[in-house]
């Protein structure tokens, strides 16, 4: 058979998107406008009148045939039309009654979307889908459109009997050749737009227009679009080559005005595109068919790939290193004659990885125009080279920046889009090495004549640090003179310096020697030599005042001694106050210390140590609860001679401290790189104050706590004190002017099983009212009865917490009387039945002793839930019943109470009839569940009572031997 092969996009979407499962509704035509988008997509027709019932926005229509992640999901199926004959003529078609593509795929079917799994299988319990679809549908006025299935199992296809996934849509595009004796039908649902691309849309363009429209929710429709020139409708001038159809007129689309002149036009021999797109938005039916003798070719599919991703900005010594895209035709096609234009844009990325053309990069191709937003596959080639050329940006510090291209629908169709849309090139960032300068050594001058070693010369080190593109690099330097300090003179106090070093690239680093020359002894004191690295193409420096880009030695006299380290003093500036806690921090709760340098600083910075010293003269602030721990170091620079130590205050117990003014003492400690001044001296040590806020008035204290749990209820069972557990709240030490409303609130902290408000109990209202004589009140937690039994192994709690007010003071998170716990009890249920109903008075006393297990009454006692241990549920004999006597009649194993096994939750009480020897009616041994420790009996009255009948071996009347306790008169249920 001849075959056309179709390759079409599918798109799931969840269930409660805005516009599937929405009201089914008769053909909503108009939908979407008659001209297909520049992107090759429906574009939705928000002027449309009246509005859709089935389409939310705009926004959520847009999302229909487009990839978002989050809302939908994708794959590709194989659309097989076939002709039924070996050669490619006649009529190809496509039909599938159930047209379900994506079963247990992507989102997968729909009952495991609805219904949560239990062990691998949907529940009975909806998903948080399920749920939201249930509280929309159920929105809807029409019976039918509601929430009306509420179990897996109904979701079954109505024919097939299978699950399905349904809420999908399908596009997929081709071209044809036009012969003049084409038709082209479809039938099914729900949505169906055709569009004929190569048409005129006004305004000299060309683009595709709209041929077929059956948009809506609804049931099976069929569409037969006639392209044969023999159409009666044709209003060409060249019937015999040409067809000529009016969209509104001719094809029956619903069009507004502006759109009234449009015509679809087709010539014999002249190709044109074909867009196919479909929706299925609704259970549970899909029916897809299609019937053509169009001779339909699939458009070439175009895909993107980054072949070189990695590109390089060009540096001073080497050339660009460039990436490139590869656009590609898949399946081995061709472009055809004229070439076939491609559609690109340049994706924005976040800063700062965006590169920007022309400023980072340039695009180049073969025949692609300046800044154009298009590249031509040659005629006959199956792909075409996008070459990212990096550009010298002169910005070192950028990073790696990065160039996405996205591939774009053609206008007019020619292509559509494959596997891969969008790739990325890296651009990599030259960053010349890193130089910086420190001093290794001080010099010592040398006397008149004497001989010259190494402690006459001064040595600064400059290193580099980062690739480096040169075997040898070349650094440039300058003497600079450092404000406040004696500068040596070049020629005069040391040999001239080069203003240049040399750098190999396999030590990275080099030093300059400063040469010492001798002057009159003794008539200098100490000399400085600066140096200041000086930019270069080659390599970076460090910011300006930053570490690294000076440095400075010292030429010492040798009639002197060596210069003193400066002098370290510390003072207070400010002190602090304490914030409230909750408050913002400003710069009022943070004390300042400044420690200062005196004197001639020779190194860039200066570490100084200080700690924190407690004097028995004040009251001492605690670190790390009265204010932020503290470094002990503090770093001065030489530029500024000074820094601060700051002191962040913390938040307590307002007015807790019995002296408000707690103090925070620190003392320099002593170093080789600086002096102190003398112990007691001014400096050596300084205090601040930590000042406490002001006390406000005291507030009472509202406390909460347990008086009594409750028991829930059984169903019908009137309300009673033991139901209702009570909460109370007292206000301690000043008691209110008035009353006072305290506030709570409900809680769940983990590790406990809660009662669910509303359902377990009665609401409550999250206020109590306090009266200023009793400083207490209560809160009434009033149980509710449900299912008894079915919580009775796990005990559920009601937590209340008070809130702070204004008006009173609650205890801090943890303490007492802040939080309190009730408990809500329900009790496993007893149930009684007799599971061996008959059995027989033995003929004698031999008899008896060795009657079988199965020859005897038996009843069962089961509690549920099971108990955790073993336990006894009480039983009596009914006195009401017509009865056997006990001992003559019958005896009961175990007696009163039976044993409740926990691994089976059972008990079994065995009748054993007794021989007497006389002729009598049979007998009933009727027996009734009590109450007892940590169960109920059942509430239903036959469930806690039940009878075995014992036939006598001659009985008067064998007739009334009826087990059921119908004629038998018992107690008020428990």
């Amino acid at each position: 058979m001849a075959i056309i092969q179709l390759t079409a996009k599918v798109r799931d979407f969840r269930a409660d998107h805005p516009d599937f499962e929405n009201k089914r509704t008769p053909l909503e035509t108009g939908l979407v406008l008659p001209i297909l988008g520049e992107d090759n997509k429906p574009v939705f027709n928000e002027g449309r009148s009246p509005r859709s019932h089935t389409v939310t926005s705009k926004n959520t229509f847009d999302q229909w045939f487009r990839s978002v992640p989050g809302v939908n999901a994708e794959t590709e199926i194989q659309l097989d039309l076939d002709n039924g004959a070996a050669q490619p003529s006649g009529t190809y078609r496509y039909h599938r009654e159930s047209f379900f593509p994506i079963d247990n795929r992507l989102f997968g079917n729909l009952d495991r979307e609805l219904f949560q799994l239990d062990n691998g299988l949907p529940s009975n319990t909806l998903s948080p889908i399920g749920e939201r679809l249930r509280t929309k549908k159920n929105q809807n006025t029409n019976p039918d459109d509601r929430f009306n299935l509420t179990t897996p199992g109904a979701y079954r296809h109505p024919d097939d009997g299978l699950f399905h996934n349904y809420h999908f849509t399908l596009e997929t595009s081709a071209k044809f050749t036009y012969q003049g004796t084409e038709e082209f039908v479809f039938e099914g649902d729900d949505d169906l737009w055709v569009f004929i691309g190569n048409q005129s849309i006004g305004g000299g363009r060309t683009g595709a227009l709209l041929a077929i429209d059956i948009g809506g929710v609804h049931g099976k429709e069929r569409r037969k679009l006639d392209l044969r020139l023999n159409n009666p409708q044709n209003q060409a001038a060249d019937p015999s080559r040409r067809l000529k159809l009016n969209l509104r007129q001719h094809l029956g689309l619903n069009l507004s005005d502006a759109y009234a002149p449009l015509n679809l036009e087709l010539t014999v021999g002249e190709t044109y595109e074909f867009f196919f797109f479909f929706a299925e938005r609704h259970t549970h039916r899909c029916t897809f068919r299609i019937e053509t003798s169009l001779l339909l070719k699939p458009l070439p599919r175009v895909r993107i790939e980054a072949t070189q991703p990695n590109a390089v900005e060009p540096t001073p010594y080497a050339a660009a290193v460039p990436g490139q895209f590869r656009i590609s035709l898949a399946d081995g096609e061709t472009a055809p004659a004229g070439g076939l234009w491609v559609r690109y844009r340049l994706k924005d990325l976040p800063a700062p990885r965006m590169a920007i053309a022309h400023q980072d990069f340039v695009l180049s191709s073969p025949a692609m125009p300046p800044s154009s937003d298009r590249v031509l596959i040659p005629a006959g080639q199956t792909s075409v080279l996008l070459t990212v050329t990096p550009l010298d940006d002169n910005n070192p510090d950028e990073g790696r920046e990065e160039v996405c291209v996205e591939l774009l629908g053609y206008e007019n169709g020619g292509y559509q889009l494959g596997d891969r849309t969008e790739d990325t090139v890296f651009i990599a960032n030259y960053a010349p090495p890193l130089a910086t300068v420190q001093k290794l050594r001080d010099a010592i001058e040398p006397r008149p004549g004497e001989t010259m070693t190494e402690t006459h010369v001064g040595l600064f080190e400059i290193s580099l640090a980062g690739d480096l593109p040169l075997e040898n690099t070349p650094v440039r330097y300058r003497v600079i003179e450092t404000p406040g300090l004696p500068a040596a003179t070049p020629g005069s106090d040391y040999e001239p310096l080069s203003g240049t070093v040399m750098i190999n690239r396999a030590t990275r680093k080099a030093q300059i020697r400063v040469v010492a020359r001798a002057d009159v002894a003794g008539n200098e004191g100490v000399e400085y030599v600066s140096i200041e690295l000086l930019p270069q193409v080659d390599y970076r420096l460090p910011a300006v005042g930053a570490a690294g880009r000076t440095a400075m030695l010292s030429i010492t006299d040798p009639a002197l001694p060596p210069p003193p380290p400066p002098l370290v003093r510390i003072y207070a500036v400010r002190e602090a106050l304490e914030p409230r806690p909750g408050e913002a921090l400003t710069e009022f709760h943070v004390g300042l210390f400044e420690v200062s340098l005196e004197g001639a600083i020779l190194q860039d910075q200066t570490t100084v140590r200080y700690r924190v010293i407690m004097p028995a003269d004040v009251r001492n602030a605690t670190p790390g609860q009265d204010y932020e721990p503290l470094s002990g170091v503090v770093t001065v620079n030489r530029a500024t001679g000074k820094a601060q130590i700051r002191v962040v205050a913390r938040a307590d117990v307002a007015g807790d401290e019995v002296n408000p003014q707690e103090h925070v003492v620190l003392e320099l400690v002593p170093d080789v790189t600086y002096r102190l001044p003398a112990v007691g001296e001014p400096g050596r040590s300084a205090r601040i104050r930590i000042l406490d806020r002001p006390v406000p008035p005291p507030l009472p204290i509202a406390r909460i706590r347990t008086l009594r749990n409750a028991r829930e209820p059984l169903p019908g069972e009137a309300i009673a004190e033991r139901h209702i557990a009570l909460f109370e709240v007292s206000l301690e030490e000043i008691a209110p002017q008035g009353q006072t409303t305290v506030r709570y609130r409900v809680i769940t902290p983990p590790g406990l099983h809660h009662a669910t408000f509303g359902q377990d109990y009665e609401p409550l209202s999250g206020v109590v009212q306090i009266d200023p004589s009793s400083r207490k009140a209560h809160i009434p937690v009033v149980a509710r009865a449900d299912i008894p039994g079915d919580e009775a192994a796990t005990p559920e709690h009601v937590v209340l917490e008070l809130l702070p007010d204004a008006a009173y003071r609650v205890p801090n998170p943890g303490e007492p009387g802040r939080t309190a716990a009730i408990v809500i009890t329900d009790m496993p249920i007893a149930t009684l039945q007799a599971t061996q109903r008959w059995t027989k008075e033995p003929k004698d006393a031999q008899a008896q002793r060795t009657m079988r297990p199965a020859d005897k009454g038996k009843f069962v006692v089961t509690v549920r839930p099971k108990p955790p241990a073993p336990m006894f549920v009480n039983y009596v004999v009914n006195r009401n019943a017509r009865k056997a006597a006990q001992p003559r009649d019958y005896t009961l194993d175990p007696p009163q109470r039976v044993r409740i096994d926990p691994q089976t939750g059972q008990g079994i009480i065995w009748v054993t009839p007794h021989a007497d020897n006389q002729d009598e009616d049979n007998e009933r041994v009727v027996l009734q569940l009590r109450p007892g420790d940590g169960y109920l009996p059942h509430w239903e009255l036959p469930q806690i009572t039940d009878v075995v009948v014992i036939q006598d071996t001659r009985p008067r009347n064998p007739v009334d031997s009826n087990p059921d306790p119908g004629d038998i008169v018992f107690p008020q249920p428990i």
